[in-house]
């Protein structure tokens, strides 16, 4: 940072995810924060700011970014996405997209990305056998297979979580409205089979569960580390 620019006025450094860095790492970068060079902007980016260094905010100015309004990430998604564009969908499909990408452009796009490819064949029977082996009955032994078959990759752990989350938010949801846009099954009638053997109580208390294990990986913490945690806490509703 303290080298000079070669092709413009400004350096800028962006850092993503500021939130995941460790107190050591946010220690460090205070050493430049203290004495900033001259022509140098850094931009922290954090989820939330609670995780950020006093020391790291006292010398920084605070922006705080609040998520899109609905019709807002409407408009962007149908100006952005080549696949609205080509196969545009209804205003209920897309209102359902948009519920569950609570605020966030970019989920949003990738959940319509996932809605128009219909994901990979094996992956969703991946995500079926998950969701089949959430029933109360179904031996601790088989949710654990089940389970351990997300992915190792964090990017494609993360994906596959997204996309198990969308598929428990289905059930749910029909539970309450029969007509509901599905966000990860295809067919009603296969949606209809589960909610009537998954207590709304358990299915809530497992989206909860889901939704922490995301946020997790989103903190560094091991997959493997996440996948027997959701076991054992699922086991325990």
């Amino acid at each position: 940072m303290h080298l000079s620019a070669t092709e413009s006025k400004y350096k800028i450094y962006i850092i993503d995810g500021a939130e995941k860095l460790t107190a050591n790492a946010q220690n460090a970068l205070l050493t430049v924060l203290e004495e900033p060079p001259n022509n140098v902007i850094i931009m922290l980016l954090a989820d939330s700011a609670d995780k950020i260094l006093t020391t790291i905010k006292s010398r920084a100015q605070s922006i705080a970014m609040q998520r899109f309004y609905t019709d807002e990430i409407k408009d962007y998604v149908r100006k952005h996405s080549e696949g609205a564009n080509h196969n545009p969908l209804n205003d209920t499909e897309l209102d359902g997209i948009l519920m569950s990408a609570d605020g966030r452009i970019g989920k949003a796009l990738r959940l319509l990305s996932e809605k128009e490819g219909h994901e990979n064949a094996e992956d969703r029977r991946m995500i079926e056998r998950i969701v089949s082996a959430l029933y109360p009955s179904v031996p601790y032994s088989e949710l654990y297979t089940a389970i351990s078959t997300l992915p190792s990759s964090r990017s494609d752990f993360i994906l596959a979580l997204e996309s198990l989350i969308c598929a428990v938010r289905d059930i749910i949801i029909l539970k309450f409205d029969g007509k509901a846009q599905l966000l990860f099954y295809t067919k009603t009638e296969d949606v209809k089979a589960l909610a009537k053997e998954l207590n709304t109580k358990r299915l809530i208390k497992i989206y909860e569960i889901l939704e922490s294990a995301l946020e997790d990986s989103s903190r560094n913490v091991s997959t493997a580390a996440i996948t027997a945690d959701l076991g054992a806490k699922i086991r325990l509703i």
